[in-house]
């Protein structure tokens, strides 16, 4: 008789933290049993993907591990949709046009459509002092999409952001 595994529940905003970091760089996926995420680096790495390593000390869980798709397949792991990105990318330009500093936008928008928007558009909100408003602003329309998804695959998790 096997014993079942056990489910650890993931943070939905922690899901939109690493959907944040890595997106546009990685694929994403996330383990069904104990909401471990994982990475798969894209192919080109001019794509912007930062290495697991490199900023856990924003991230508020353990660092990311970079996995090989046999393993990512073998283990039971759920890839972060498409949609989920798509749906981000339109956040950034909604929270981008509703600036109101004319330069701030304006760096925002151009961050958006040039290369690696995902990546650039975290740098940019670092350093225009936006992060935090951004994360305010972000995580109401994704935490919805993002508990939709787990609940889709049967992935426990809490809402509580623990901050």
């Amino acid at each position: 008789m096997t014993t079942p595994l056990k489910t650890t529940p993931v943070e939905a905003t922690h899901v939109i933290d690493v959907m944040d970091r890595y997106l546009g760089g990685a694929r994403i996926y996330i383990h069904r049993q104990t909401g471990r995420l994982v990475c798969v680096a894209v192919d080109d790495p001019e794509e912007g993907f930062v290495l697991p390593g490199q900023h856990e000390e924003r991230l508020r869980f353990e660092p990311l591990s970079v996995l090989t798709t046999e393993e990512i397949v073998r283990d039971d792991f759920v890839e972060l949709p498409e949609d989920l990105k798509a749906k981000k990318w339109e956040g950034m330009c909604q929270f981008a046009a509703e600036e109101s500093d004319p330069v701030q936008r304006r760096r925002l928008l151009d961050v958006i459509h040039g290369p690696h928007p995902f990546h650039n558009f975290r740098d940019a909100t670092q350093e225009l002092g936006l992060r935090k408003k951004w994360t305010e602003f972000r995580d109401p329309w994704l935490i919805e999409d993002v508990t939709n998804f787990l609940t889709e695959h049967d992935i426990a998790y809490t809402l509580d952001v623990g901050n």
